[in-house]
């Protein structure tokens, strides 16, 4: 039997599909996964992978999955927002067991996966229902709508059809402060956004999965951009640092 071997990612949920294709394309009946950030958590021994994000690769993983069923889709995508990290190596077998029943023993290993993540995804799913109900959104001098938000889960992506719904063309921001990450839409291009207060200031856009639908935004690494979401506002560089002054230093800066 191959040992299990431990496989790193970026972190994003397209990582993670890349990931788990890696896995079950070389037979392994079980991997361990590890963002590339906590290589710190490391064995010492035992074979280490680490997988390039490809985002075309991604999408055609979910787009099997979508056609296997959206609930399907969802107990992968709601799993992996769950963070409980111990759970994505059941998520790996569940849809190994999809794709490659002939790797031994995943059969059973998938069909036990899938029914452990069942109460994650009905927790990640209660939530957001409860989120939706409670989000409150002020607005600034100049028209855009935001809210901060600190979830006990990943739910941020889920909250886009709620907001394009309730907004319609209007510009909105959904920052979650625990996860320094942000959800918005400016000029109908709807964006994620994870952000770092390293020196670099790195930020990186995410696709954004909802109802078998993905949008995908490239990565980019600027290191004269600014961690602040408000000042980061899926325009141009030059666009981008002409708003600094305009949106302020401070999310909650001439909020009325």
């Amino acid at each position: 039997m191959k040992p299990h071997p431990y496989i790193l990612f970026d972190g994003s949920f397209t990582g993670f599909l890349n990931a788990i294709q890696q896995g079950y394309e070389n037979s392994h009946s079980r991997i361990l996964l590890t963002c590339s950030e906590n290589t710190h958590t490391l064995p010492l021994f035992g074979p280490i992978l680490r997988v390039e994000t490809d985002i075309v690769k991604a999408q055609r993983l979910w787009g099997e999955l979508g056609l296997l069923g959206t609930g399907i889709q969802k107990r992968v995508y709601y799993g992996f927002l769950h963070e409980n990290w111990e759970l994505q190596s059941e998520i790996y077998q569940y849809v190994a067991h999809l794709f490659c029943p002939e790797i031994e023993g995943i059969e059973l290993l998938g069909i036990a996966a899938g029914r452990l993540l069942e109460g994650p995804v009905k927790e990640v799913s209660r939530e957001r229902s409860e989120l939706e109900r409670k989000l409150a959104f002020k607005t600034n001098a100049d028209g855009l709508w935001y809210s901060e938000i600190r979830p006990k889960h990943n739910i941020l992506p889920l909250l886009s059809r709620y907001c394009r719904s309730r907004f319609s063309s209007d510009p909105w921001l959904v920052v979650d402060t625990k996860r320094k990450k942000s959800l918005s839409a400016v000029s109908g291009k709807l964006t994620l956004t994870s952000y770092t207060q390293d020196k670099q200031n790195y930020s990186r856009t995410e696709p954004v999965l909802y109802s078998g639908l993905q949008r995908v935004a490239s990565c980019e690494k600027d290191g004269s951009a600014s961690p602040n979401p408000k000042t980061a506002l899926l325009q141009t560089p030059s666009a981008q640092n002409q708003d600094i002054q305009k949106w302020g230093s401070d999310w909650r800066q001439r909020a009325v």
